[in-house]
């Protein structure tokens, strides 16, 4: 239902929810577990698109300087390292899905782009093609943000389109570390127009 809601065109014959996800992996997210957060709440939510339907296509990334595709049993080697390219994490979406049909797109981080100088500009940009593929929903985890990070996102999610939603994930809320019901968490989102 996450999908057919916010699709206009006709999809014909279409059972699967195609989905992308990709995590934040930077130096930051070394700061206050954000990387243990994140690399869980990209663990369940590709378990959850694959338990909603066996044959989903489910594309798995992690980035910093760069977007690297991984397998989920990869996941526990992953370690905090360098900047925090959020333009590259969203085109890497875009071109993943683009193809797709409708589908749903993960970004899960800790919301403060960095390593180039004009690093927000190419980051509000590269949102702005999810408006050319409406059928590509972009969904954002912003994992321990502070005010300085939510605005980011908020820009970032109002120049993707209205139909993106967002969901702050504050560490000290959640009981050993753990997102328990990520379905839950998903149906939570905040539509951006009132994140």
């Amino acid at each position: 239902y996450l999908i057919t809601a916010k699709y206009e065109g006709t999809v014909k014959g279409k059972t699967t929810i195609d989905t992308a996800i990709t995590f934040d992996r930077s130096g930051s997210t070394s700061h206050n577990n954000r990387l243990e957060i994140i690399k869980k709440t990209a663990m369940a939510t590709h378990a959850l698109m694959r338990r909603l339907n066996p044959n989903n296509t489910t594309y798995l990334a992690q980035y910093s300087d760069g977007v690297r595709p991984i397998k989920t049993r990869e996941l526990r080697d992953v370690y905090a390292d360098g900047g925090t390219r959020t333009d590259l994490a969203l085109n890497w979406l875009i071109d993943t899905l683009k193809d797709r049909g409708p589908s749903l797109a993960y970004l899960i981080t800790d919301g403060r782009p960095e390593g180039h100088p004009r690093i927000i500009e190419m980051t509000i940009e590269a949102a702005k093609r999810f408006q050319e593929f409406p059928y590509v929903l972009l969904r954002i985890f912003l994992v321990d943000g502070d005010s300085t990070t939510e605005n980011i996102t908020r820009n970032i999610g109002r120049a993707a389109g209205s139909s993106t939603k967002v969901i702050p994930v504050k560490n000290y809320e959640l009981a050993g570390g753990l997102i328990k019901d990520i379905s839950k968490a998903i149906g939570q989102m905040y539509d951006i127009a009132s994140f």
